[in-house]
């Protein structure tokens, strides 16, 4: 719930400590406590467990191509040792009676993270005026930070509405309408493509109504852009120079260009902005200091090396194995659950596409939540019947 409060960080002995990274350790020390009383290592065995650990292995070999080292550690522990511990204690100390509370409070973050900012909005603050339109940035420095944070839990939200009932679903329902009604102002065109494309896909898969809804969002934002003429809007179905996505394509050359002299390695975590002014293509003058390529297949190999690319085909394969387990043979409280924290992985994995997918605090910690969810949720699940996976 406090993950978005990443941008508020407090000074301790000289360095920013958020919100979130000190109750991360308040947390750990809990459960350092609880494993001595019990004279034991609490560590919950499950699928992710392996992916955990070998991820805190990758990104720990990534430090040695690093050119900035002190970034580099500093993105370690931000976005990989303490999300993944976040996990760790999660796992160890929840029961998955508990993960309809975790997603309640992860969802409760969102909406009260959407309430203030558009209560900003209101009063005409955190807001940047650009493109033809006054973009929402709330709490967050940017826009498209807010809807990277928000289109996570808007989707846990959403899907847990579609497989629950009663007042339940009313709750979830009324949860996403701050949190939509932000992600809109915030004109993140990523954020708006990526849930329209999750609802589409759940609609071919669940709901069919779904469907009508994701259409009626398409038409609303092409007769938006036509009546507006808003050049943030109109730029949306532009790739021509000086648009926004002729700049990505340019970007993500000038990104294969790095990875392509940094094969095997890399160029190690938090480095990109470092290295990106040698390779910057001419035509993307006008964005000279970007942090990450905003894809996030290039940006893990960049960071941690072609080790990383070998681990994000082994956390998709595992997120589809567990998730899939979860959606068939849980009972249907557990599968609503299911679905809003695959749905929330998803939504960040098509938004990641053009944008930042895992390596910001409040986002990796987003990740780490939902793959704890559902670890817990397939815990004394039964395996697939051989007929149910011939129909999958």
């Amino acid at each position: 719930a406090v993950a978005a409060l990443e941008f508020l960080p407090k000074q301790l002995h000289g360095s920013n400590v958020s919100l979130a990274e000190a109750l991360i350790a308040v947390c750990a020390a809990g459960w350092q406590v609880r494993s001595y009383w019990q004279r034991r290592l609490l560590l919950a065995s499950g699928p992710f467990l392996p992916l955990a650990l070998g991820f805190l292995a990758v990104a720990l070999i990534s430090l040695f191509a690093s050119s900035q080292p002190r970034y580099s550690l500093r993105d370690y522990r931000e976005v990989i040792a303490e999300p993944v511990l976040y996990f760790i204690v999660l796992t160890a100390l929840l029961t998955p009676q508990q993960v309809k509370r975790l997603v309640g409070v992860a969802v409760a973050g969102g909406v009260g993270v959407a309430a203030a900012s558009l209560v900003a909005y209101a009063l005409h603050r955190g807001v940047v005026t650009t493109e033809g339109v006054t973009r929402l940035g709330g709490i967050y420095p940017s826009p498209d930070n807010l809807a990277l944070y928000l289109d996570r839990p808007l989707a846990m939200a959403g899907g847990l509405a579609l497989w629950s009932s009663g007042q339940l679903r009313r709750l979830c329902l009324l949860a996403c309408v701050p949190m939509a009604l932000a992600v809109i102002l915030s004109f993140t065109k990523g954020a708006w493509v990526a849930l329209v494309l999750t609802a589409a896909l759940a609609g071919l898969l669940i709901n069919r109504r779904l469907l009508l809804l994701a259409g009626a969002a398409v038409v609303v934002a092409v007769a938006g852009a036509w009546l507006t003429q808003a050049r943030r809007l109109t730029d949306l179905f532009s790739f021509g120079a000086g648009s926004t996505s002729g700049r990505r394509l340019l970007l993500w050359q000038a990104s294969w260009n790095m990875g392509k002299d940094h094969p095997l390695q890399g160029i190690g975590l938090d480095n990109f902005l470092y290295q990106y002014p040698s390779y910057r293509l001419p035509g993307a003058e006008s964005e000279p200091f970007l942090s990450h390529p905003h894809n996030f297949i290039l940006d893990f190999w960049l960071s941690l090396g072609v080790l990383g690319l070998a681990w994000l085909l082994w956390a998709i394969a595992t997120i589809v194995r567990v998730a899939r387990r979860c959606l068939v043979a849980a009972d249907a409280g557990q599968r609503a659950l299911a679905l809003g924290l695959t749905a929330s992985l998803v939504v960040g994995a098509l938004h990641g596409l053009v944008d930042n997918s895992y390596f910001l605090p409040d986002l990796a910690v987003l990740f780490w939540l939902a793959v704890g969810g559902l670890q817990l949720l397939a815990q004394g699940l039964p395996d697939i019947p051989a007929g149910k996976q011939e129909e999958g």
